[in-house]
């Protein structure tokens, strides 16, 4: 699984595996999200951005660019 900054950078920084599957978000008081567990996996030396993912023709499909 690729582990992307979504708050912060906005960038995919590293491969992750989750050791938890899907639970309610304990910070979530609505009650609409999710959480997972994860662990790094390996970091990447140097971040892709969302801005070089949407500029790949070949990656203009996965929902992280739609």
């Amino acid at each position: 699984m690729l582990y992307y900054h979504s708050r912060k950078g906005l960038e995919i920084v590293g491969i992750a595996k989750v050791t938890r599957e899907a639970y309610p978000d304990p910070t979530d008081e609505t009650g609409k999200w999710s959480a997972v567990d994860l662990v790094p996996v390996k970091p990447f030396e140097e971040p892709v951005s969302l801005a070089r993912i949407k500029e790949e023709p070949d990656l203009l499909h996965l929902p992280l660019v739609r």
